[in-house]
């Protein structure tokens, strides 16, 4: 899902509870549980350039502002110092 913001792509996913929670953070509801939610969303993406164009937008922000290198590597390192690991030299 990331992966794809990152690059400024729309994104339509299959339920996971990580997934669900990154398209609340997003304000954007593009989960799909079950045939219904992929058909609708399916052709709503494909009649919508502008619903397509909004989606990659929040994605892509998202990820500039919670996913950066340094928020990542902070990430880590909290981690590692939460399992008492000494990373530093």
């Amino acid at each position: 899902l990331f992966f794809f913001w990152k690059m400024g792509l729309p994104v339509l996913t299959s339920y996971s509870h990580s997934y669900h929670n990154a398209m609340i953070n997003t304000d954007l509801d593009f989960v799909c549980r079950d045939n219904e939610d992929w058909n609708k969303n399916l052709l709503s993406f494909s009649n919508n350039m502008n619903l397509r164009k909004e989606n990659a937008l929040k994605g892509k922000q998202f990820c500039d502002e919670n996913y950066t290198d340094i928020n990542i590597l902070e990430d880590w390192i909290n981690l590692f110092k939460s399992i008492d690991i000494n990373i530093t030299k």
